[in-house]
């Protein structure tokens, strides 16, 4: 969607991001904004400048750089509004990492010994004799 929301009040837009995020929880979303509040809470932002990619990652990651384009833009809304969006960034980064362990540790409960070792270890260990004969 390209700026779906742009000439909405606040409210409303805040009802249609609920929404999408509510019936597209399990699909891949690319929205184009430029209100930040609309994508602060989005699994990734992508920044362009002049058609170049400047910065991709989740909106937290890319707040922790003091000179990052997206910490530019959020500072510019002001001092409220920043602390807003970055605590909105913050937990929203927070709730996604505990959902992907979960996740994860829920996928290792289903895996037998040999492909939990590799899927914690990342190497193959199938051609490793452990009967050491």
């Amino acid at each position: 969607m390209d700026e779906a929301t742009a000439n909405v009040d606040p409210q409303t837009d805040n009802l249609i991001q609920k929404t999408i995020r509510t019936k597209f929880a399990d699909c891949s979303i690319i929205t184009v904004a430029h209100r930040l509040h609309s994508v602060i809470d989005t699994d990734r932002i992508l920044v362009l400048d002049n058609g170049f990619v400047m910065e991709y990652d989740h909106p937290h990651r890319l707040l922790q750089n003091p000179n990052g384009i997206l910490t530019s833009m959020v500072q510019h809304t002001g001092k409220s509004s920043s602390a807003l969006l970055r605590k909105i960034a913050a937990e929203t980064f927070s709730n996604r990492r505990a959902s992907f362990q979960a996740d994860v540790v829920d996928e290792l409960a289903f895996l037998n010994e040999e492909e939990f070792v590799e899927a914690v270890l990342g190497n193959d260990f199938s051609n490793v004799d452990n009967n050491n004969s």
